[in-house]
């Protein structure tokens, strides 16, 4: 079903991770809470009016796991970030697991399932980034609601795996920013979508962002 408001895109939501008021939170039903991963623990810190995990390109043992995860077939990571530059070792990680992750490596945003689909994105970057597989294994990437790129992105699965958030599982590929929030959808997300989830994902104080709301703060 293409074209959903908010609302309903919201129904297909797995898991739902806002970080702010200096509180990790987890808005959904899952049971999928977070954990900072013992003597990994990232700063909680405010950046542009809200708050975020705030990682450091110079320090990749900061990390936050998700509970075993599962998720196959259809599904959209939404990511709200603001990067400084291209990560650890040049290739850090929004969000990583055993067959699937989002990443900047140099100018570059990629998504891989399996098969590496990636753009250019250049750094610094502030904005809302949705990565999404179709029940094709063909995935498509957005940046602040625009579509970027399309194309074949592998079958990996989630399937009872760790997920990383802001490094990758070998804790050597940090992001370098902040991250705001992370949702993973059991859908596929279309362009019009995406455009909905961006606007509702804004920041107060990010340029042109006419309010305080989405779904980063209260």
């Amino acid at each position: 079903m293409a074209g959903r408001n908010l609302r309903e895109l919201e129904a297909e939501l797995y898991l739902d991770h806002r970080y702010h008021l200096g509180t990790l939170h987890d808005f959904t039903e899952s049971g999928q809470d977070g954990a900072f991963v013992a003597g990994q623990e990232p700063t909680l810190g405010d950046a542009i009016g809200a708050g975020g995990l705030i990682y450091d390109n110079a320090d990749c043992d900061k990390a936050v796991q998700l509970a075993a995860v599962t998720m196959s077939g259809v599904f959209a990571w939404e990511a709200v970030v603001s990067s400084r530059s291209a990560g650890g070792a040049n290739a850090g990680r929004i969000v990583n697991a055993a067959s699937l992750n989002l990443r900047w490596n140099g100018a570059n945003i990629f998504f891989d399932c399996g098969t590496t689909l990636q753009t250019a994105l250049d750094q610094p970057f502030t904005g809302t980034i949705i990565a999404t597989r179709d029940s094709s294994d063909d995935g498509y990437i957005y940046a602040n609601g625009v579509p970027l790129i399309s194309g074949a992105v592998g079958s990996g699965s989630l399937s009872a795996h760790v997920v990383t958030i802001g490094n990758s599982t070998g804790w050597n590929r940090a992001f370098d920013g902040v991250i705001h929030a992370l949702r993973l959808y059991s859908t596929y997300i279309d362009p019009d979508e995406a455009a909905v989830l961006h606007e509702a994902s804004r920041i107060a104080l990010w340029p042109g962002a006419p309010k305080r709301s989405g779904i980063v703060t209260p």
